[in-house]
């Protein structure tokens, strides 16, 4: 049996539709990547610099900016943000997470729940925390299920994030180490 006009129309559509993707995928960093392997899917990069250890890479390609973090020379995070600064999509979002999935899949955390989950005392004060929860629920969290990379996307400011987790956790010490060195002592001039 041949299909009304129209079912063939959608059906062109959403193979079109899934074709596109495909292609787009494959012109967007992924983590793990070498700063050689992502010039050669970006070209010359906008901007290079150096931030506390690590390369930072800045490319644009098909109306985004991506900027990439390397550490070792791999790269351990990738930043998506539109060049007209519009928030990304649902299916850009997507799109970009499906990118760095390699052969895993993207968990979405439900960040409210999970502060409830954490403050059980505050959950029926929701007056005092309202502002919090609303930053909380700002932005969009996914766990990678293997466990090896995060993503985060903050609707404000329209910046898909995704991290290599030993990057994050290289930060979290970083950070804890330099919250604990002891201050410089005070001169005190001999008085």
């Amino acid at each position: 049996m041949i299909p009304p006009a129209g079912e063939k129309v959608y059906r062109f559509g959403v193979l079109l539709s899934i074709t596109l993707l495909a292609l787009a995928g494959a012109a967007y960093a992924r983590l793990g990547e070498s700063s050689s392997e992502c010039d050669t899917r970006y070209g010359k990069p906008d901007s290079i610099r150096i931030e506390e250890g690590f390369q930072v890479r800045r490319y644009h390609k098909r109306g985004v900016e991506v900027i990439i973090t390397f550490w070792k020379c791999k790269s351990v995070e990738v930043a998506y943000r539109k060049l007209n600064r519009e928030l990304l999509s649902d299916d850009e979002q997507s799109l970009f997470l499906d990118v760095n999935a390699t052969t895993s899949t993207w968990a979405k955390v439900d960040q409210v729940a999970e502060w409830n989950a954490r403050n059980p005392d505050a959950e029926g004060d929701a007056n005092n925390h309202a502002e919090l929860l609303e930053d909380i629920a700002a932005f969009y969290l996914w766990d990678r299920e293997d466990g090896r990379a995060e993503a985060s996307y903050d609707r404000r400011d329209g910046i898909l994030m995704i991290s290599d987790v030993a990057h994050l956790e290289r930060l979290a010490a970083r950070a804890e180490a330099e919250a604990t060195e002891a201050p410089p002592a005070e001169e005190t001039f001999g008085f």
